[in-house]
């Protein structure tokens, strides 16, 4: 399986054994994002609205790194802490992505790796 890891110099390196992105097979896929800012402190702790901004201006940098566009998304994955915070995540997406929408998946969870963060977002984007 041929794959690409992707360098974003935008965003602070990585805190685990991941990259921010992998190109193969002409496709993006781009790990979840969380609202943090670049000293992976999270953003005004359980505001869903704040956060999921956050998280999705990480996801931009990182397809801007790869020169793709947000229209080339293809496929969303949403993971909410809470069921209630879905319509205000939809109204920051609809912010970042054009229509026609990506498909999109959206899971509650009980809760997410850093304390405080209620979004994680992550893609599958075409390369173009």
């Amino acid at each position: 399986m041929a794959k690409d890891p992707v360098s974003v110099p935008a965003l602070p390196k990585p805190i685990g054994p991941f990259n921010y992105a992998v190109r193969s097979k002409g496709m993006l896929y781009v790990s979840g994002a969380i609202g943090v800012d670049e000293n992976w402190k999270v953003v005004a702790p359980d505001d869903v609205t704040a956060q999921s901004k956050k998280a999705l201006e990480w996801i931009k940098a990182t397809l801007d790194a790869t020169k793709v566009p947000l229209a080339n998304v293809v496929k969303m994955t949403v993971y909410l802490t809470d069921a209630a915070d879905y319509k205000a995540f939809n109204e920051v997406r609809r912010g970042f992505f054009p229509e026609p929408y990506p498909a999109s998946t959206v899971v509650v969870v009980k809760e997410l790796v850093l304390k405080g963060a209620v979004v994680e977002v992550e893609v599958v984007a075409e390369l173009p």
